[in-house]
């Protein structure tokens, strides 16, 4: 036998027996008198007669039809639904008082979202057979994705007069009659099912919802007692009802409930969950740590959960003893889940609450190779690298960071700080640079790059690109401190300008008067500017503040100008010892005890 032919018999055989299964006819496709074999007995007959139109067909043309038919459902099965609907239609118009045909049309209409006219034959189909429950529930869809619930729900309640319902369909009219907030018809309906079908589950737990929802919470309490009754070993059913019971302050009886479901199931982390959120309400918080420890501990527990209630003690970390009750509980949630990167970025925020930033550093760096893809992870990474004052690492990290957020400038702005300040000039000048194109519509990160690359510029000797950035820096900032300093101090030490450095310095000082940073820059900028007397002023109030190397040496270089070379020397040495940004000729300034340039 020809392949092909092989092909098209099985092709025909399973269309027929979606037909069948999917409207429920167990004869003929649409001829329910005839068979395949009593056609194949009645050869000899010249018509077939069609009850519900009283016309006649040939049979020739009866089989003709039905093999169309065929053809319409393998175009509608491989989804060429264009196809599909012609043929429906054209058998409609054969024979258009069959209701398979329209509904047929229908279903390929709505898989086109065409569903005004798949309404239409919807109609025409159950019109035709009004007895047919899949007609009905092809207008229920249609209704459904039109959004036209009252129509849904009077289809529902027709299909149900007319045929009898299934507990599928009582249930989908309860459902429809409750999104529409008609709750009482709702509970009529519930109650409807559970008169004919039996108790059920499902019900019980939609009619508790509407008790809710009309705050009947005596009803919903008994619901919840009812399904607990019906199924004494479902620990879910426990724990719902506590929860509602804790919600409406019944926290004594929710803890029965609770305890009663730890019997049943003492290995289930939900229910200590849920006792955990009861002793959080009573107040007992040792009692709610010590039930999360133990929830914690159990693999089974999804680590979403732990994860919701460790944000919640993030949101509180102001207080330490949140902040170290949340690492606690971190450590524990780890144990059993050590490549969750979010459990592990969780850790990094807890560890640098309490002040362990190498280990935050390292949880961060876990939590980015098991999710390489967060943002807000590179960001707090890098941030605590500028904390420990680790540049190097700042560097490393920004590069790797912009391997996977190469269009972001603030990863651009940390390279090229990072690279400032290790004296990369000509890197860090690229990396501000990008950063400046990607930052065009953020004047915060604009401003903060130009800030650098004024430095940068200065590192690499080009004062006039210097100037030129700092005064367009200062265009948006003109009040910035930061600034300022920077501008100030890089003028004093080429010698130039100083009266312009000078009156920035002042303005610095206006509002950041107790601020040794600048004081020392006012300081300096008046030493290079020969006003040591001035320059004293300002060094002995900044060193009395917060002495530190760079300052010492300072005060030092001034007394020294001044003619007390004894307290300089006490000074540079002083500097020697304290450390920090210091010159490199200190040792030779304490070694000949006088100012080597």
């Amino acid at each position: 036998m020809n392949t092909s032919i092989i092909t098209k018999v099985i092709i025909k055989l399973v269309f027929r027996l979606m037909i069948w299964s999917s409207i429920g006819y167990v004869g003929s496709l649409f001829f329910p008198q005839y068979s395949w074999a009593q056609r194949k007995k009645n050869r000899t007959h010249s018509t077939v007669p069609i009850p519900s139109q009283g016309l006649k067909l040939t049979q020739a043309e009866a089989v003709q039809l039905e093999y169309e038919f065929i053809d319409g459902l393998k175009f509608f099965l491989i989804e060429d639904y264009t196809q599909a609907l012609k043929v429906f239609k054209k058998c409609i118009k054969t024979q258009p008082q069959n209701a398979v045909f329209s509904y047929q049309a229908s279903r390929t209409l709505v898989a086109q979202n065409q569903l005004d006219e798949a309404l239409n034959y919807a109609l025409k189909a159950q019109e035709l057979a009004p007895q047919e429950v899949y007609y009905y529930e092809q207008l229920v869809q249609i209704y459904e994705r039109r959004s036209q619930y009252v129509k849904m729900t009077e289809v529902l309640q027709k299909l149900i007069q007319e045929t009898g319902g299934s507990h599928k369909h009582y249930l989908e009219l309860a459902l429809v009659l409750s999104d529409q907030e008609k709750y009482q018809e709702a509970i009529a309906v519930y109650d409807q099912i559970e008169a004919k079908f039996g108790m059920n589950a499902t019900v019980t737990k939609e009619k508790q919802k509407i008790y809710i929802a009309l705050s009947d919470i005596p009803s919903a309490i008994k619901a919840g007692k009812k399904l607990i009754q019906a199924f004494p070993d479902e620990t879910d059913y426990y724990t719902s009802q506590a929860q509602l019971l804790i919600k409406y302050q019944k926290p004594n009886e929710a803890e029965l409930l609770l305890k009663k479901a730890t019997e049943i199931d003492p290995k289930n982390p939900r229910i200590r969950l849920i006792m955990s959120e009861l002793y959080e309400l009573q107040g007992k918080s040792e009692r709610q740590v010590e039930q999360l420890k133990l929830t914690f501990q159990n693999p089974d527990l999804e680590p979403v959960r732990k994860i919701n209630v460790l944000r919640s003690y993030l949101t509180k970390s102001a207080d330490p003893k949140f902040a170290k009750i949340g690492l606690e509980l971190t450590e524990i949630a780890l144990k059993p889940h050590p490549d969750n990167a979010y459990l592990q970025e969780i850790y990094g925020k807890f560890l640098t609450l309490n002040g362990k930033f190498k280990k935050a550093i390292f949880a961060f760096e876990t939590a980015l190779k098991l999710n390489p893809n967060n943002y807000g992870v590179w960001e707090r990474l890098i941030q605590l690298q500028i904390q420990t004052r680790d540049i190097q690492k700042v560097l490393i990290t920004s590069e790797n960071a912009l391997e996977y957020f190469p269009n972001q400038a603030t990863f651009w702005l940390y390279n090229g700080n990072a690279n400032l300040l290790t004296k990369n000039y000509a890197e860090a000048i690229d990396a501000l640079e990008q950063g400046q194109m990607l930052a065009f519509d953020n004047a915060d990160l604009q401003f903060q790059i130009l800030n650098y690359l004024g430095a940068s510029y200065h590192g690499l000797k080009d004062y006039e690109a210097s100037d030129e950035t700092f005064a367009e820096a200062l265009s948006l900032r003109p009040n910035a401190p930061n600034l300022l300093n920077n501008y100030s101090y890089y003028l004093a030490q080429r010698g130039e300008k100083l009266d312009e450095a000078k009156r920035m310095c002042q303005k610095l000082l206006e509002n950041n008067s107790e601020s040794p940073t600048y004081l020392d820059t006012y300081a300096w900028v008046l030493y290079v500017a020969r006003d040591y007397k001035k320059a004293l002023k300002y060094i002995e109030k900044a060193a009395k503040i917060s002495p530190n190397g760079t300052i010492l040496e300072h005060y030092g270089d001034i007394l020294y100008q001044l003619g007390s070379s004894e307290e300089a020397l006490l000074q540079w040495k002083k500097a020697k010892e304290m450390g920090g940004n210091t010159t490199q000729n200190l040792d030779r300034k304490i070694a000949e005890k006088r100012i080597v340039e």
